[in-house]
């Protein structure tokens, strides 16, 4: 069989693709009928209503163990939002959800917490995270403390928004407190933003998860096996273009932007994501965006992708109120030459090595 030069070099470029390893591993999710017990999580072997153990929390009767059958019996209550929480929304807001706490009827109204990033009317879904079980990454990131982790799925903004076809999955803390025996209110805390339980006088941290969301925005992905047509036929892997978000914007926090490298996409960051959210100081200081590119083209020509894409991701957290005056990039292999391209400029230079005529004077179109 005689092959074309073009023939050959597809040929040569998908042999070379395929003994490069592959760069990450398929993320699964799944639910499990009883809860991923760690740390305070664990059963206490006693059942108590979520009124009694709030009331215990909130007249100062504090301790572990007091912590421990709050978090289960809110736990217990939460769980019952779950498929009932898409229904309550559309029919207005606050959204209010019939609950049993032992035994007793409970209303439960919904409401996020003052100065969350986003309005209550955007969040799609919403998952314990304690009944979800995670494969793909290294670590489980948590931190242990007062309330119910969640995942939150939430819609795309009314503005221009900058989400991956997978949609956008974000860290909550449920915390549950009783007006009356047979009234409470579920209110979302944003876990990346505040630090303690408002309601407690003694300094006690939210408890959350931050493994689950990632885990969850990596396992909706379309694909993430990486291959050879994904390289060489980019057309048809175009969810994975372009710059997205991880989270909400921050207007006070430092956008990180990580590149990946040749025959791969954005799931390669997974671990290195999902492992960052462990220092209480990054989380703090920083919020994450993938960008994603075919990495066949030309590296000039990607290049050109990522600075237009940075500008776009400018933009767009100015449209919240939030000044981009530093972005840092985290590139892999091929990924640190674009990278390193952010700051580089040949100016004419290279132009004039080829051609003789400055390129504003060809007639040609732009």
């Amino acid at each position: 069989m005689n092959l074309s030069r073009v023939q050959f070099a597809y040929v040569s470029l998908a042999l070379v693709a395929l003994a490069l390893p592959q760069c990450a591993q398929r993320v699964s999710i799944r639910e499990s009928p009883t809860a991923v017990a760690v740390g305070s999580d664990a059963a206490t072997g006693e059942n108590r209503s979520a009124s009694e153990t709030w009331k215990a929390l909130r007249q100062s009767r504090f301790s572990e163990e007091a912590v421990a059958h709050y978090n289960t019996a809110a736990t217990r209550m939460v769980r019952q939002v779950e498929d009932a929480f898409p229904l309550a929304i559309a029919e207005g807001l606050p959204p209010r959800i019939q609950v049993t706490d032992e035994g007793r009827l409970v209303t439960l109204s919904i409401e996020t917490a003052p100065d969350t990033p986003w309005s209550l009317d955007r969040i799609r879904s919403l998952q314990t995270a304690d009944f979800l079980k995670i494969r793909g990454l290294r670590e489980r990131v948590r931190t242990e403390g007062v309330g119910v982790p969640l995942v939150a799925e939430l819609a795309a903004a009314p503005k221009r928004d900058i989400t991956s076809s997978s949609g956008l999955y974000v860290p909550m803390t449920g915390l549950v407190d009783f007006t009356s025996n047979n009234t409470a209110t579920l209110t979302l805390h944003d876990p990346l933003q505040e630090k303690s339980v408002p309601f407690l006088e003694n300094e006690r941290p939210l408890r959350a998860d931050f493994t689950a969301p990632i885990a969850t925005t990596y396992a909706m992905r379309s694909h993430q096996r990486i291959n050879v047509p994904a390289m060489l036929k980019f057309d048809k892997y175009a969810d994975s273009h372009g710059l997205h978000r991880l989270g909400p914007v921050y207007p006070k926090k430092t956008p990180v932007v990580f590149v990946h490298g040749l025959k791969s996409n954005p799931d390669t960051w997974r671990d290195p994501l999902n492992e960052l959210m462990d220092d209480p100081v990054i989380r703090e200081r920083f919020e994450f965006w993938n960008f994603g590119y075919a990495t066949g083209p030309a590296i000039p020509f990607s290049a050109m992708q990522l600075r237009n894409s940075l500008e776009g991701m400018v933009a767009y957290r100015n449209g919240y109120g939030a000044r981009t005056d530093n972005v840092i990039i985290v590139g892999h292999s091929m990924g640190g030459l674009l990278a390193g391209l952010m700051t580089q400029s040949s100016g004419d230079e290279s132009w004039f090595k080829l051609f003789a005529k400055p390129l504003d004077e060809l007639d040609i179109p732009e």
